[in-house]
């Protein structure tokens, strides 16, 4: 049966269509459990859809699920593999404060704030595996290592869009505003000697996005921090034993729908024996949806991901596709009593381009040589994978994401020859951020670096 028509037991469950027994004396019995006791099919079966509809007009279907490899080549995702590794992460720290606009301090969407100075130190190390959580507390990092670093300073320079409030508004206030609350919530939650701290403002941000694309214009309104300790502003590096990471972490849905109506909004939900792992919605026809698979998202059981997919018109009809994807989890008990081989993962996602560039300057150079080279051994395999923004075309976001990709790898590749190495660019295919936010759209301008070593 061709992979359109494959039917597992958790399906003919899931719907559910009938009970697991025959017998009287069991019936009924829909229990979610039993797929613990058919795991031997997951790992050997393809992913599932099936379609449900409210309207003949509109019909959907999963068309494909797909990742990419190291080498940038897309393929169809059979099964997610969940292994037990040692795992660390670097995180970049985008070194600018946003706002909406108007506004002298950012929403919560965009900064986490609150944070109480009797409470106990703030520290960075306990964040969760998230680069946007990291970046939403971007005061909070700076805060608390400004605190360990007496002899350093900061500058917090505070722009606008150059369009906010109007022809005659007072932007140059504005500016001030947005970095004066800056300065007030460090001096205030850190304790930071206030004279530590200079304000300026600028009519534009020192490396402006785009001018003339919305999501460029939003990013535009910002507080930027520098600091004469390049530490205060450093990547943050979590490490974190025995996580459970997921091959492959990135996820694409393409989603066909079908409809004599215009589709107005569309969601996707992911879970996992009834828990969620991701809601994910947007507006209009979806022609690929990302997942970001996080470490420690999935469970450590034999168990499929779940996802519904559901697409409705601006008439009011809707259709759903629902569908699974094995999982095949490969535990440390596991890879000692099976001789299995182990292995130390470290990955590092690396802002070290300006808008539009795809060229190192010195600052990035140094943080290439200092975070990512020394975990380069002979033995390792390094893959280098570019991506983009959603600001600009397709063709010319991939090519410029290939471009930054051989960059770094040729800039590693010289000086830890030993390696094997891999590059490719992916550009604005994957969305490995929320491009709705600007922080989503700052970190997905990255270059990634996972460094893969054999353990003993």
């Amino acid at each position: 049966i061709d992979s359109s028509w494959y039917v597992q037991p958790e399906l003919t469950y899931r719907l559910p269509l009938t009970n697991v027994s025959g017998d009287e004396a069991f019936s009924p019995w829909k229990v979610g459990q039993l797929r613990l006791g058919v795991n031997i099919f997951f790992g050997f079966s393809e992913s599932t859809s099936t379609p449900t509809s409210r309207s003949s007009s509109l019909n959907a279907s999963m068309g494909r699920i797909t990742a990419f490899d190291r080498d940038g080549r897309e393929y169809d995702v059979r099964e997610l593999t969940v292994e037990d590794v040692r795992y660390n992460e670097m995180f970049p720290l985008v070194p600018y404060m946003f706002a909406n606009e108007g506004q002298p301090s950012p929403g919560a969407d965009l900064q986490t704030g609150g944070i109480d100075p009797m409470s106990g130190d703030f520290m960075p190390e306990s964040l969760p595996l998230d680069a946007v959580e990291v970046n939403r507390n971007l005061l909070n990092v700076i805060g608390a290592r400004l605190k360990k670093t007496p002899q350093a300073t900061l500058t917090i320079t505070g722009t606008t869009d150059g369009k906010e409030l109007g022809k005659n508004g007072d932007r140059d206030g504005l500016a001030r505003k947005r970095a004066e609350w800056a300065k007030a919530y460090l001096v205030s939650s850190f304790g930071i000697d206030a004279d530590r701290i200079a304000v300026r403002t600028s009519s534009s941000p020192s490396r402006p996005s785009s001018s003339t694309d919305p999501d460029g214009i939003a990013e535009n309104r910002r507080v930027e921090f520098s600091s004469n300790v390049p530490d205060i502003l450093a990547p943050v590096v979590i490490t974190a034993d025995n996580q459970r990471v997921s091959t492959p972490d990135l996820v694409n849905f393409h989603p066909v729908v079908e409809s004599e109506d215009s589709v107005s909004t569309w969601s996707l939900e992911i879970l996992q024996a009834g828990r969620p792992l991701r809601s994910l919605q947007g507006r209009g026809r979806p022609s690929t949806i990302g997942w970001s698979i996080k470490p420690n998202d999935l469970s450590s059981q034999q168990v499929p991901v779940d996802f519904e997919f559901t697409a409705r018109t601006a008439g009011g009809d809707s259709t759903t596709v629902v569908g699974t994807i094995p999982v095949d989890y490969v535990s440390s008990v596991r890879k000692r009593t099976e001789n299995l081989p182990d292995r130390t993962v470290d990955k590092y996602s690396l802002i070290l381009f300006d808008f539009d560039k795809a060229t190192l300057n010195e600052d990035n150079q140094r943080i290439l040589e200092m975070m990512v080279l020394p975990s380069i051994r002979a033995n390792s395999r390094v893959s280098v994978i570019g991506y983009t923004d959603r600001i600009g075309g397709d063709d010319y976001n991939k090519k410029l994401s290939a471009e930054r990709a051989q960059t770094v790898r040729l800039f590693l590749q010289s000086r830890a020859k030993d390696a094997t190495y891999s590059s490719s660019g992916v550009g604005e295919s994957t969305e490995i951020f929320p491009n709705a936010s600007p922080i989503g759209r700052q970190l997905s301008r990255t270059v990634q670096v996972i460094v893969e070593t054999p353990r003993r």
